[in-house]
C-alpha cells in the first residue's frame, strides 16, 4: 500500500511540476514498470526535465543534472501516467478544485474529455463548455492549475468554430473527417 501511495504522490508532484518546473526532478533507486511486458527494472534513476522524461538508467550510472531535486524512491514503484479515455468534466468549480487534483493524486495524468459531446448546446456562467475546457488546458500547461493533460474534441462543435487546436487534439468521427 505504501508503494501505491508513493506513486500517487509522485504523480501529484509531477503534475504540479510539469510545466512550471525550472529544474530537473530525479527519482533514484525506483523500480520501473514500463507497461511493455518486460520484467520490472529495479534500482533505476528517472530524470524529468520540463514535462518529459529526459533519461532512464541504472542508479549510479545515469547522469543526474546539477541542481536537480532528487527523490529517493528506493523500495517504490513508478509506472507511466494513466489515461481516462472517456471522461466527462462538468464545467464548474468542483472539477477545478476537487476532480482535477483527485485525478492527479490517483495517477491519472491524461484524459480524453467528451463533455462537449454530451452537452454541445449547454453554456455555463464561465462560458461555453469547450471554451472552458480549452482555458483549463492553457492553465494546466502554464502550471497555474493542477490537473491532467486534456485531449478535448467534438466534431459537431469544432465544425462550427474557427479553433486553433493541434490536430492530435481534434477527435473526428469517421463520417465527418473530411470537414475537420
Amino acid at each position: 500500500m505504501k508503494n501505491i501511495y508513493f506513486l500517487s504522490i509522485a504523480a501529484f508532484i509531477l503534475s504540479s511540476f510539469t510545466f512550471a518546473q525550472t529544474k530537473a526532478l530525479v527519482f533514484t533507486r525506483a523500480t520501473v514498470i514500463d507497461m511493455t511486458g518486460v520484467k520490472p527494472r529495479q534500482n533505476m534513476t528517472i530524470v524529468i526535465e520540463g514535462n518529459r522524461i529526459a533519461a532512464i538508467g541504472k542508479t549510479g550510472k545515469a547522469r543526474v543534472p546539477k541542481n536537480a531535486q532528487v527523490i529517493d524512491a528506493g523500495g517504490k514503484f513508478l509506472i507511466p501516467g494513466l489515461w481516462d479515455m472517456h471522461h466527462h468534466h462538468d464545467v464548474n468549480r468542483v472539477t477545478r478544485e476537487i476532480i482535477f487534483p483527485l485525478e492527479i493524486v490517483n495517477g491519472v495524468t491524461g484524459v480524453r474529455d467528451m463533455y462537449a459531446d454530451r452537452f454541445p448546446a449547454v453554456s455555463s456562467a464561465s462560458g461555453e463548455p469547450m471554451e472552458v475546457v480549452n482555458r483549463w488546458r492553457r492553465e494546466i500547461a502554464a502550471g497555474t492549475l493542477v490537473g491532467p493533460r486534456i485531449i478535448a474534441g467534438n466534431a459537431r462543435w469544432l465544425m462550427n468554430r474557427n479553433l486553433s487546436l493541434p490536430l492530435t487534439d481534434v477527435i473526428c468521427r469517421k463520417k465527418r473527417a473530411k470537414k475537420c
